[in-house]
């Protein structure tokens, strides 16, 4: 039988209990309506409410009310950074002072806010974070000599948060954009951290976009500029278009090197990765990689191999947009070079560019499908046009005439050039099939003799050609030099950069000025050779007569 006192004890302990329960949770319910009614009223004063209603309306029910804080503190300082004086009421009347004073306060209340949090939740990075940003926004607007002389306020909690989630690269970044502010007051000992903070935060695209400018005029010369940028092609590709943006021409040039050296790099590790993902059975990682090759890879014959490899030992399955455009590039780059007789690459790879790219003419196709030894293929393509005879396809007449030619079908060759528009029949290309047609070539001497006037040694400006907003000159060479010289006959006045392939190889790229003529240092065969000048930066530059250098054996 129970002992009617103790039953009478532990019923009045659970009335207590639950009263205290009952207590708590109505003064938890006061608590969090205080907080949100100060929040609802700064939403309100600050013009969150009618400028980001979605917003407010999310904060609003938050059940944590620091969290709420939090977020309050959030939008009011990434707004306070955003925000020009067209953006506040009465904009006409809003004196420069007033608009400072109005973001400073908005600023100092993200900052109570998040220092609020803070202390209920010491372990909240995002209430450091907040806390030193919004102080040195406050103090950064109207160049407060607090931001040095108090300096600790800002760095210390964005350092903290840095520490409290090393994940995350928001304290980084901000502190790497305080640091470019105030760069010239850090001391020899404060540089090499405050670097290290902005070689981390650029390592996003996004923010090295943002930070180069300015940190190229604080560095001290280029080379310390370049110390501190992530080696990779498209850290390199974004300090390369900075130059070209600004017209620093000179830098452009040595961007540009440094970001070809970054390719050869980057292109072996995807090689690599590519092996192993083929050997672990992961087809679809290999296809991504196959698509970062030709996407990376330049048009150039420096690159063939690798690019032929990765086609080579893509696996099947489809492609992606980045894939079709590297491809595309690659394979137009890759016929011009065919239809000059120039095999660069395997009819194998020709068939997987081709096929990586939807929006082929139908010239095209079938040009590549000719260059892929697939002359079903193209002839199915053929017959259902017309239009042979025209410019667009030229490249194919010329291309299957040498074909049929190798393949022992001189009287289709000919046909084939008689067909093709006269545009190409002057081309030394086509001169060569023609040549070869006749049976006038020998072989005792070299082709080009069969034809007087073909070969020179020096080529008039008038004989470029432009396609695709490129340059392009095909000429014969009737003796061995050891160089090009070329003149340049329109350059803008502030200077372009260029760059120069010789035979699709590209031998040469640099700043230019009016008046520049370069000289290209190497060993020249006698013979038909291919001249391509492309602008990489600022106007555009017209290339004008071609003339060999000193002979090799003067």
């Amino acid at each position: 039988m129970s002992n009617p006192v103790i039953s009478f004890v532990i019923r009045g302990i659970f009335v207590v209990a639950v009263a205290i329960l009952i207590f708590a949770t109505w003064q938890v319910r006061i608590q969090r309506s205080a907080a949100m009614s100060e929040i609802a009223g700064i939403l309100e004063n600050n013009g969150v409410t009618q400028a980001f209603p979605r917003t407010a309306r999310r904060l609003m029910r938050e059940l944590d009310p620091q969290w709420a804080r939090l977020g309050t503190a959030r939008i009011l300082a990434t707004e306070s950074r955003e925000t020009s004086v067209a953006d506040l009421p009465n904009a006409e009347e809003i004196t420069l002072a007033e608009m400072v004073k109005r973001l400073q306060k908005r600023l100092d209340i993200s900052g109570n806010l998040a220092a609020q949090v803070g202390r209920e939740r010491p372990a909240v990075w995002q209430a450091s974070m907040w806390r030193g940003a919004t102080t040195y926004l406050s103090w950064s607007i109207d160049r407060d000599p607090r931001l040095l002389s108090r300096r600790s306020e800002w760095e210390l909690p964005l350092l903290r948060a840095s520490d409290l989630a090393p994940g995350r690269e928001q304290p980084r970044r901000f502190l790497a954009a305080a640091y470019l502010e105030i760069w010239p007051a850090l001391t020899d000992d404060e540089i090499p951290a405050a670097k290290k903070v902005l070689s981390t935060a650029m390592g996003d695209p996004t923010y090295l976009r943002a930070f180069i400018g300015p940190w190229l005029a604080q560095a001290s010369d280029i080379d310390e500029a370049f110390n501190i940028i992530p080696d990779d092609p498209v850290s390199w590709s974004s300090v390369r278009s900075h130059f070209g943006r600004v017209g620093d021409y000179r830098g452009f040039t040595k961007a540009h090197r440094v970001w070809e050296l970054s390719v050869d790099r980057k292109l072996r590790d995807l090689l690599s990765e590519m092996e192993r993902s083929l050997a672990g059975g992961d087809p679809s990682t290999a296809r991504r990689i196959v698509a970062s090759v030709v996407s990376l890879a330049p048009p150039d014959a420096r690159y063939i191999d690798q690019v032929a490899e990765a086609m080579l030992n893509r696996p099947p399955g489809p492609g992606s947009p980045s894939e079709e455009r590297g491809s595309k590039a690659w394979l137009k780059w890759s016929l011009e070079a065919a239809t000059r007789g120039e095999v660069l690459m395997p009819p194998v790879v020709f068939e997987r560019l081709a096929a990586s790219v939807n929006d082929l003419s139908e010239a095209e196709r079938a040009t590549a499908l000719v260059a892929s030894e697939n002359l079903n293929g193209a002839e199915n393509i053929e017959r259902r046009r017309e239009d042979l005879n025209t410019e667009a396809w030229a490249p194919y007449c010329l291309n299957k005439a040498r074909l049929l030619a190798a393949r022992g079908d001189r009287q289709g060759a000919r046909v084939m050039l008689n067909r093709m528009h006269r545009s190409m029949r002057s081309s030394p290309a086509a001169v060569k099939v023609a040549v070869d047609l006749s049976g006038t070539d020998s072989g005792a001497q070299p082709w080009w003799q069969s034809v007087p006037g073909l070969a020179s040694t020096a080529w008039s400006g008038l004989q470029w050609k432009w396609r695709d907003r490129q340059a392009w000159l095909d000429f014969v060479s009737e003796e061995p030099s050891n160089g090009l010289v070329l003149v340049l006959d329109v350059v803008p006045s502030t200077g372009a950069v260029i760059e120069i392939q010789v035979d699709f190889r590209g031998v040469w790229t640099g700043a230019v000025e009016p008046d520049q003529e370069i000289e290209l240092d190497m060993p020249m065969a006698p013979g038909a050779h291919t001249l391509r000048v492309r602008n990489l930066a600022g106007g555009r530059v017209v290339p004008g007569a071609v003339s060999l250098r000193e002979n090799a054996n003067s």
